[in-house]
């Protein structure tokens, strides 16, 4: 007894980037404009016996504007799974709004090429990215 197999055939295409050299500035960088900083705003109802937390994708997130009116505010790391939180709790008692930024600066370097290919010619500049998130609090009972 003959058993024949089939086995699919993938194709893939390929395909061809060509760079030419000239005199014009390459830039290679990831932000292309790197003097923009990004904010970001989030409304939180909170109830005021209630922690509220952020899970924070970077770990070099700062507070830049303190909270007004916390009995916890911080940034720390969460024991179940490893990760950077922000925690704010009210004070005891405390009803009304409440406001905390965030800041997260990153150093990056952007390389230029002064014109040609020649690797040689390349040069870095340190580029630095900001980005702020807002937490506005409607605390209530």
């Amino acid at each position: 007894m003959r058993i024949n197999f089939t086995l699919p055939v993938l194709v893939m295409s390929m395909f061809i980037v060509c760079a030419s050299c000239s005199k014009d500035e390459a830039v290679i960088s990831a932000n292309p404009n790197p003097s923009v900083s990004a904010t970001q705003v989030i409304n939180a109802t909170i109830n005021s016996e209630n922690k509220y937390e952020l899970p924070l994708t970077s770990p070099d997130v700062q507070i830049h504007k303190q909270a007004s009116h916390f009995s916890l505010s911080s940034i720390g790391v969460d024991s179940k799974n490893g990760m950077t939180i922000y925690q704010y709790l009210p004070a005891k008692g405390f009803t009304g709004t409440d406001e905390v930024t965030l800041k997260d600066t990153k150093t990056y370097l952007s390389y230029s090429n002064g014109g040609g290919c020649n690797r040689d010619d390349m040069s870095s500049q340190s580029v630095t990215k900001t980005s702020f998130i807002t937490i506005k609090f409607s605390v209530a009972n």
